[in-house]
């Protein structure tokens, strides 16, 4: 330790991925609690991981679904650009985890800007109907699936050419339990370390709840 940088002893977390888990709490007023002291906890997390140099790691919508990736996004790019981006820090610190029942019942107009706004400091790792992912990024032609084990690179120009993702989406080849459950468990196999905040005990979209 003692031959360590100030800014390589800080990173400690460099090349881990932690992944987040959070949700609206039922019983938060119960333990005297409110919903914005999720809104502060996230916020303090996602900026001590950006700053140790982890990975974000989060499983759910977008900001149209009202969920808290919209959140995660802000902070974590705010953490950033204000925290030396540079030495240490992976270049995209935000995973999103987007599971096909969400983005299924976008438009693929949504989808595109989704991807073009928040390429930046965010990898959308994009499940398909059969419940593997896709890495979906920025490329100068539009977007495209990064070349990977799950197939070869893909390019799509416009909005109008990822419609073509949406064939088969009316009957999927697994339900949406089963989408919700392969998305868990990639992450589960993906993620050095889980982080937990509030949780639903029921009304979960999945085989249980996703906390």
């Amino acid at each position: 330790d003692a031959a360590m940088t100030g800014t390589a002893r800080e990173r400690r977390l460099i090349d881990r991925i932690v992944g987040v888990s959070i949700s609206d709490c039922e019983d938060l007023g119960r333990l005297g609690l409110q919903p914005r002291d999720l809104d502060r906890a996230l916020d303090a997390i996602a900026t001590q991981l950006v700053f140790h140099g982890a990975r974000v790691g989060y499983g759910g919508g977008g900001p149209r679904d009202g969920t808290f990736t919209h959140r995660l996004f802000q902070r974590i790019a705010e953490a950033y650009s204000s925290g030396g981006s540079g030495e240490g820090l992976p270049q995209r610190p935000f995973i999103h985890y987007l599971p096909f029942p969400i983005w299924r019942t976008w438009s693929a107009e949504e989808l595109f800007q989704h991807v073009r706004t928040n390429d930046m400091v965010g990898e959308i790792r994009l499940f398909l109907p059969d419940g593997r992912y896709r890495v979906l990024s920025v490329a100068d032609a539009g977007l495209e699936f990064e070349a990977g084990p799950e197939g070869p690179g893909r390019t799509f120009k416009d909005a109008d050419a990822l419609e073509a993702l949406w064939e088969g989406a009316t009957s999927p080849p697994i339900s949406d339990p089963d989408a919700y459950s392969a998305m868990r468990q990639t992450m589960a196999v993906e993620c050095d370390a889980r982080l937990a905040l509030g949780g639903r005990v029921k009304g979960y979209r999945g085989h249980g709840p996703g906390i």
